[in-house]
C-alpha cells in the first residue's frame, strides 16, 4: 500500500513537472513565433519595390467608342486597363464625347493593341468607330508605375 502511494505521488510529481515544462516550452514557442512574424514582415515590406519605367510617348491615339454608358464601369474601366498595356504612358476615356486618348511608345505598342482590347472587352460590349492618330516629333517623356 505504501509502495502505491509512493507510485502515486510519484506520477503527481512528473505530471506537475511536464505541465511546467509544457508551459515554458509554449511561453518559447509564441516567443519564437512572434519574432519570426515580425522578421519575416519586416523582410515582406523590405521586398516591396515599387519599379519606375519611362516610356517615351511619341504617338498618341485619340479613338471615338460607341458603347458607353457610364463613367465608373465603362469610362474609367477602359481607362484603367488600357494604362496596364506597356507602352502606354497616359490614357484618357470620357464618357462626356465617348472618346478615348492615348499616349504611348509607338516602338513598343500601337493603336491596333488598343482597338483589338476596346473591341474585345466584356464580350464586345465596345465597339471603336474611329481612330486618329498623331506621331509627335518631340518626344515627351513621362514615367509611369510599374507593380
Amino acid at each position: 500500500r505504501i509502495i502505491f502511494h509512493l507510485i502515486i505521488i510519484y506520477a503527481k510529481i512528473c505530471y506537475y513537472f511536464c505541465n511546467q515544462t509544457i508551459l515554458i516550452m509554449n511561453k518559447y514557442i509564441i516567443g519564437l513565433s512572434f519574432l519570426f512574424s515580425v522578421f519575416a514582415c519586416q523582410n515582406a515590406t523590405e521586398d516591396k519595390k515599387e519599379y519606375v519605367q519611362i516610356v517615351n510617348a511619341d504617338a498618341t491615339a485619340v479613338m471615338k467608342i460607341d458603347g458607353m454608358m457610364c463613367q465608373k464601369g465603362c469610362a474609367s474601366y477602359l481607362s484603367d486597363n488600357l494604362s496596364q498595356i506597356e507602352g502606354v504612358a497616359s490614357c484618357e476615356v470620357r464618357l462626356s464625347d465617348s472618346t478615348a486618348v492615348v499616349s504611348y511608345d509607338n516602338s513598343l505598342t500601337n493603336e491596333m493593341v488598343f482597338i483589338d482590347y476596346i473591341n474585345s472587352v466584356k464580350d464586345s460590349a465596345y465597339l471603336v468607330t474611329m481612330v486618329d492618330v498623331e506621331l509627335i516629333k518631340d518626344i515627351k517623356k513621362e514615367k509611369i508605375q510599374m507593380h
